[in-house]
């Protein structure tokens, strides 16, 4: 288990605790590379807890980037986002 491993976690239950009060949260990366490992590990947890979670980093563009930034602004979605 990688040293962030736990704190990926622990950032996933603050998000949660946010999350059950209507309101959205959102976990930064300073990099794309972290930012796409963190989803993979927060995305199952997330889904378990009946939470549901989207990516934005520079590499979502056009009509992908659109549809998940409407998302995060219709539903409740928390995100996950490359600083």
């Amino acid at each position: 288990m990688r040293l962030t491993a736990p704190m990926t976690v622990v950032a996933l239950l603050a998000a949660a605790a946010v999350t059950e009060v209507g309101k959205q949260a959102a976990l930064m990366a300073p990099t794309e590379i972290l930012a796409r490992q963190h989803i993979k590990t927060i995305a199952p947890l997330a889904e378990r807890a009946g939470m549901r979670v989207a990516i934005l980093t520079g590499r979502e563009k056009g009509k992908e980037r659109r549809e998940i930034v409407t998302q995060l602004t219709r539903e409740r979605t928390s995100s996950f986002a490359e600083e």
